[in-house]
């Protein structure tokens, strides 16, 4: 991979790599732009054969996030052996098809980028940043990888594609049938499914579910805004202000009970682990308050009957009945007294999670994946 220009965090805004054999036959290569696959490299017709010459590899023996293979020379393709295309690329913020499918794609640009759109990195450099996105060293594996999956495939001497694949006339190659959205054939149920460690969600698009434990999919404590200063609401504190209550002996404190987690509008709510689902709604004066529209979902964990309690959520498309760990089970919603709180600027946008213990209060904190300390309000172990 050349790293043509990085941001200041090292990640790669302009970009090629290539794939090869290990006797340096080439096989496949790809031109980041603005943090999107854009173009695809093919070798030109009159090329029989298509070998780096020199070829050379070197392995890094520390262990950095950017620990990877790295050629040193192109040799015969310096000299513009390698033709590029466009190919078919989801729109940086809006997820459209961006480029001509009939000028010479390779139809598949989509599928490749699907690997990385889900993650909020691609939406740009950040406020002056001149524009355009970027990728982690992470992203472009996943995209990698679904290079590798998805590898041109071409057809057989009857000009028939195998099964999972569509023939593309223009490249004269076997498109995947499951190109669009990311999502993989299933041989066994002639379906095109979300990979290993995605699920759909409500607009069929394919999204990252959470480690075992999560609700969301990237955990965050929500702040208290405000008059509360940045002090995060977690479990048995007095995180919230309101002048007619009176907490642990503090005029104007209310007790919080229960943790929340950073959720945009709209997004996802996960199960945290298999259990069993039921929809509830709180009510104040016959006006939806409080908890809002909410999913109880109880586990059984070593023995234990463990409820979880997830708040604000919107009132359609909630689960109920049997749920496995990652499962969506509801959107982030503005139900019950969340929707006045952010008008108040005294919140962000946030799931509230409870938690009890064969019917005893507990700390959510204590169910996470992902391990916060109650004293920062950071995460300590970010890569679970």
């Amino acid at each position: 991979m050349w790293k043509d220009e990085i941001d200041s965090e090292g990640n790669v805004i302009n970009g090629r790599i290539y794939f090869n054999d290990l006797e340096g036959m080439f096989l496949d290569g790809y031109t980041i732009e603005d943090g999107i696959f854009t173009k695809r490299y093919v070798v030109e017709k009159s090329i029989k054969k298509a070998v780096f010459l020199p070829f050379f590899f070197f392995q890094s023996t520390t262990n950095e996030e950017d620990d990877c293979w790295n050629m040193d020379t192109l040799g015969e393709f310096d000299g513009g052996v390698l033709g590029e295309v466009v190919i078919s690329a989801p729109g940086r913020e809006n997820g459209d098809v961006n480029g001509d499918e009939g000028s010479g794609g390779s139809g598949y640009g989509d599928y490749v980028n699907a690997a990385v759109s889900w993650n909020p990195m691609r939406t740009g450099r950040g406020v002056g940043g001149g524009g355009g996105g970027r990728l982690s060293f992470g992203q472009i594996n996943s995209a990698a990888a679904a290079i590798l999956m998805a590898a041109p495939v071409r057809p057989d001497k009857d000009g028939e594609c195998p099964e999972g694949y569509v023939f593309n006339p223009t490249t004269e190659e076997c498109d995947p049938t499951c190109k669009t959205e990311g999502r993989l054939y299933n041989s066994a149920t002639k379906k095109c499914e979300c990979p290993k460690g995605m699920v759909e969600d409500s607009t069929r698009k394919c999204v990252k579910k959470p480690c075992k434990g999560d609700p969301v999919a990237n955990v965050e404590i929500a702040p208290q805004l405000g008059a509360s200063g940045i002090q995060g609401a977690l479990h048995d504190t007095c995180a919230r202000f309101n002048e007619k209550y009176t907490c642990k002996g503090v005029r104007g404190r209310k007790w919080h009970n229960g943790v929340d987690l950073k959720n945009p509008y709209g997004a996802p709510v996960f199960a945290m682990y298999n259990g069993t689902a039921r929809l509830a709604t709180q009510y104040k004066d016959g006006v939806i308050d409080g908890a809002g529209y909410h999913v109880f979902i109880t586990s059984n964990i070593d023995g234990n009957e463990v409820r979880n309690v997830y708040f604000h959520l919107q009132k359609d498309k909630r689960v109920s009945g049997t749920v496995k760990a990652g499962d969506i089970i509801g959107y982030q919603g503005l139900s019950g007294n969340l929707g006045n709180a952010i008008e108040q600027n005294s919140t962000t946008s946030h799931v509230r999670i409870k938690t009890s213990v064969n019917g005893i209060k507990a700390d959510p904190l204590d169910y996470l994946a992902t391990t916060i300390d109650p004293n920062t309000r950071k995460i300590t172990n970010p890569y679970n």
